[in-house]
């Protein structure tokens, strides 16, 4: 990020010049005159204090920050075809973007190519196993999840790196087998199952990281791998490789052609990859995966036209498993008839396992855990309007989280009973039964999320994490009650005071048991204040935000802020209705958020970011043709970006003049007049997650 940037955010006051058109309305928004500079250091207060904070830190630090600002020249002319970028912003976002784009372009020319692969060559014969070749493609794989937020690491150069080495590996073997080079294929290395495998579970990681807004970064060698071929893009794009991969080797071992077969490990990374994209058609193609291992393992193949190894014996190490069904339900709770058919499937490898004791299929809490999430997805798929509810939608939702609750103590018990750690509840059954609760958005439930959280804490079995305090933060969020952004940061100032005391003490924590406080964890508290009354909601979100960045200035990566972090910043910006003057300083705070976005490193706005900055415009700005500049500038950019999706268009068609709609979406509109969502251009949406 570069530092006028970090000095923008280092306190709650920002210094950004806005739009030509902003300015013109701030006198009959705000009563007064507009100011000769038109910076928020010298027309917004102060952030009002964070729970715990201290009037010295206010008065003190914050002072000291609003005058370092203050010596930046930070009023430069708003350029509405970029909205507000500068150009040490633009040139981040060029980093950030270009090199993959550029890359792919040179593709086309083999002159770049080549020069691209005789610097960046990986020498294959340098690995004296297929061991050591795996351990090569599991690291790659490892960084695909790209877990270290703000680490820039690009997932879908990585993955086609993994998939170009296993493809130059399978040239080399195929070159030395047909030249009858006998030397040379007893010496070389061959692929096996776990070979390719690594390679599909490359594309699962890239997909989740991509589904997270993550793994964006530096473009890696690709190798052999035509990038342009590939046309990854998206989560969705990227479990498709998964699918691509999978589906070559079973049909190249079921025509004989390789005796690499495929294991039921193959298709349980395919089945993650596909839960990890999140994309709309998963559970559809998932179950026909699982139904595919089905038909396989009992023979379905066998003596059809061209199948040389078809028969139930040589597949029949591809039946689904526990693994297999559990990654099918994560599918199927994001599918409208997931709950019923998650409990069909719970019910019927219960049933499987009393008959038949085998422990392959025999289901363990975290088939239950997915269950549990069922009951949570299906609440939030009851209503299209998102956080407000009908009466009756609540009531249900309240319904299917009481009966996730159930679901939970049916476990406590059945473990006390039997003593078998695969009934135990782990922290996950809790976590993901608050969830349960978050997704009914009341006080009532949020007090229930609240409860469990306090019976983990007396528990001797199970102890919360910063998944569970997140899922009861992001509950008392989704609770439009007086005091729920309080409890939201009170909880979040207990997670910090916890970590402080085990860091003070030694105690070390991994991944599953720390209470540190992380970006969702903050965001989550930033979603709180933006769903609040409170007027001064836009100054608490970014100070969230600056904590969040002053926390990865120093060492702790966890709290790097994401798109959802800026996102979620913006948002309490335009959903402000304070006084005319809040409003335009939530604006001016709205659009420097936008500006340090783009100056981040590893982090791209995406839909919902271009989505919020035009509710900005629609609700800070009277309707007219300051509204209207605005909005064409935010969505040309997402159109640049390649961001279009279904919300950026909607909140254009909300916030803009039906003229002006016409004008820079008309293509999207047919002869009746209707706005045909699934006719945005695809350059518009292609690195949008519309699936």
């Amino acid at each position: 990020m570069s530092v006028p940037f970090l000095k923008i955010l280092a306190s709650a006051a920002v210094a950004v010049r806005c739009p030509a058109s902003v300015e013109a309305f701030v006198p009959s928004l705000a009563g007064q005159q507009r100011p000769s500079s038109f910076s928020l250091s010298s027309t917004v207060s102060p952030a009002p204090k964070s729970i715990g904070s201290s009037a010295a830190d206010d008065n003190g630090e914050d002072t000291k920050d609003i005058n370092a600002a203050n010596e930046l020249d930070l009023d430069a002319e708003f350029d509405p075809e970029h909205m507000a970028r500068d150009p040490s912003a633009e040139a981040a976002a060029a980093r950030n973007r270009g090199k993959r784009n550029d890359k792919r372009k040179g593709e086309e020319d083999p002159s770049h190519q080549q020069q691209q692969h005789h610097e960046n060559d990986i020498d294959l014969k340098k690995y004296k196993s297929i061991v050591e070749f795996n351990e090569e493609l599991d690291k790659l794989a490892k960084r695909c999840l790209d877990n270290r937020p703000g680490g820039g690491e690009d997932v879908i150069g990585l993955a086609a790196l993994a998939e170009g080495m296993l493809h130059r590996l399978q040239h080399l073997v195929r070159d030395a087998d047909s030249e009858g080079d006998w030397a040379a294929v007893d010496h070389i290395i061959r692929p096996d199952v776990v070979t390719v495998n690594t390679v599909i579970n490359a594309w699962s990681k890239a997909a989740y990281s991509l589904a997270e807004g993550r793994g964006r970064g530096t473009l890696q060698t690709t190798m052999d791998t035509n990038m342009m071929e590939i046309n990854v893009y998206t989560p969705s794009d990227a479990a498709s490789r998964a699918i691509a991969i999978l589906k070559e080797m079973e049909m190249a071992y079921l025509r004989g052609e390789t005796d690499i077969a495929p294991d039921t490990t193959s298709y349980n990374s395919v089945v993650d990859a596909l839960a990890k994209s999140r994309g709309g058609d998963a559970a559809t193609k998932a179950r026909a995966l699982v139904d595919r291992m089905i038909h396989l393992s009992n023979g379905g193949e066998d003596g059809k036209d061209g199948v040389v190894n078809g028969s139930a014996e040589l597949w029949a190490k591809v039946s689904p498993d526990t693994v297999t069904y559990n990654s099918l339900l994560e599918n199927l709770a994001h599918s409208p008839e997931g709950l019923d058919s998650a409990l069909e499937i719970l019910a019927t490898l219960e049933e499987k396992y009393d008959e038949t004791g085998d422990k392959r299929i025999k289901p363990n809490i975290r088939t239950v855990n997915q269950v549990i999430n069922s009951y949570a997805k299906h609440s939030a798929n009851l209503s299209t309007k998102g956080y407000y509810k009908t009466k009756e939608e609540v009531e249900e939702a309240w319904n299917l989280a009481e009966k996730a609750r159930t679901l939970l103590d049916n476990m406590k018990q059945r473990y006390e009973e039997t003593g078998d750690d695969d009934f135990k509840p782990d922290a996950a059954t809790y976590t993901t039964c608050c969830d349960a609760y978050a997704r009914v958005g009341t006080v009532e439930a949020a007090k229930r999320a609240d409860e469990l959280l306090e019976e983990m804490e007396q528990s001797k079995h199970v102890n919360p994490n910063f998944r569970t305090f997140t899922a009861v933060i992001t509950a008392w969020a989704k609770a439009p009650g007086k005091r729920s952004a309080v409890r939201a940061e009170e909880i979040l100032q207990k997670m910090e005071d916890l970590h402080a005391r085990a860091v003070k003490s030694g105690k070390r924590h991994n991944a599953f048991n720390s209470v540190q406080p992380n970006a969702r964890t903050y965001t989550s508290v930033i979603n709180a204040w933006a769903r609040s009354r409170d007027p001064t909601k836009p100054q608490r979100a970014l100070k969230i935000l600056k904590k969040m960045i002053d926390l990865s200035k120093g060492g702790d990566e966890s709290a790097t802020p994401t798109v959802y972090s800026y996102n979620a910043a913006i948002d309490a910006c335009a959903r402000c209705q304070g006084t005319g003057e809040q409003q335009v300083q939530a604006l001016k705070i709205a659009f420097a958020i936008n500006k340090a976005l783009i100056a981040a490193d590893g982090v791209e706005p995406n839909g919902s970011t271009f989505g919020n900055l035009i509710r900005c415009a629609q609700y800070l700005i009277p309707a007219g043709d300051e509204r209207n500049s605005v909005c064409k500038a935010v969505f040309q950019s997402a159109i640049k970006a390649g961001q279009v999706d279904r919300g950026v268009l909607r909140a254009l068609q909300a916030a803009a003049d039906r003229s002006l709609f016409d004008e820079v979406a008309g293509v999207t509109v047919d002869k009746m007049g209707h706005v045909q969502y699934d006719a945005i251009p695809f350059e518009w949406r292609k690195h949008a997650n519309t699936a």
